[in-house]
């Protein structure tokens, strides 16, 4: 899976952007990859969906509306 160096800057652009929709897209390209992945590409798509989640998460911290 080359693409995933990559795949960790695009994560961190559309978190600085504040692009929810683009991190849900991140995180559900991780998670259809997973059953394919082995060694350190499991281990790279485990953490990069975990950033997805991570970043959304924090984005909703000052959102009163967010439950």
């Amino acid at each position: 899976m080359s693409c995933l160096p990559d795949m960790a800057h695009a994560i961190d652009s559309a978190e600085d952007a504040g692009d929810e929709e683009l991190l849900r897209e991140f995180g559900d390209y991780c998670k259809s990859q997973l059953s394919d992945a082995k060694g350190e590409d499991l281990v790279r798509l485990r953490y990069y969906q975990s950033n997805t989640y991570a970043a959304i998460i924090a984005s909703k911290a000052d959102d009163p509306d967010y439950t």
